[in-house]
């Protein structure tokens, strides 16, 4: 006799491994930190990834918690969704500037500006970079430090070329954060705190792997 048994797709336990691997790889070479208009295509490329496969974990783990809620209401936003859920604004504020960044990459924001190269070989802005029309939703607006192009809180670079490691494990850290609360309210939601994943040869649970990981951000 067979027994049958429910199933639902929920991928983003799915994507840790492999965001461990963009992290263990990005780690062999020391960091490129960005000057004033860009990083390195290697650090940007690889950061780039990191970020968007982790909001996607994000995402996914909302979406199962929403499932196992039985919460049929039209998909909101998420920020505001888990500030309502752990009655943490502070945590939403947070994931707010994360999504922010991942739009960035995702929608590949488009700047125009005038650059050049200065007397120690770093690339300089004549002036202000301009966000090119169309680009950049109301969320954009809200986390965007015009003068800096970071976001308010987090310090994450919103100039898609100078995102690099700081900001993909400041990313990280969030997402881990907002997962870790989901558990604390209803382990069915989303579980993560005692799995372990093999990391720089040996296994590690991802608090751990995420104290041995830089958290300076310039």
């Amino acid at each position: 006799m067979k027994t049958i048994n429910g199933y639902v797709t929920v991928i983003g336990a799915n994507l840790i491994e492999p965001i461990l691997m963009l992290i263990e790889e990005l780690e062999t070479k020391p960091a490129t930190e960005p000057n004033e208009v860009q990083t390195g295509q290697r650090e940007n490329g690889f950061s780039c990834a990191i970020i968007t496969l982790s909001v996607f974990l994000l995402e996914s783990a909302i979406n199962r918690t929403k499932y196992i809620e039985k919460d049929k209401t039209p998909r909101g936003d998420i920020a505001n969704y888990i500030s309502e859920l752990s009655k943490n604004v502070e945590l939403g504020n947070d994931v707010d500037e994360v999504i922010g960044v991942r739009d960035v990459i995702v929608h590949n924001h488009l700047w125009e500006a005038e650059i050049y190269w200065d007397g120690e070989q770093s690339l300089k802005f004549e002036n202000s970079p301009k966000l090119l029309e169309g680009y950049g939703n109301n969320r954009f607006q809200r986390v965007l430090n015009v003068e800096t192009r970071l976001s308010h809180r987090l310090g994450l670079n919103l100039f898609p070329p100078r995102i690099w490691r700081r900001d993909a494990y400041a990313v990280l850290r969030v997402v881990y954060q907002a997962l870790i609360t989901l558990e604390t309210i209803n382990h069915n939601y989303f579980t993560i705190t005692y799995h372990h994943f093999m990391f720089s040869g040996e296994l590690q649970t991802l608090s751990q792997i995420l104290d041995s990981l830089p958290h300076s951000h310039k």
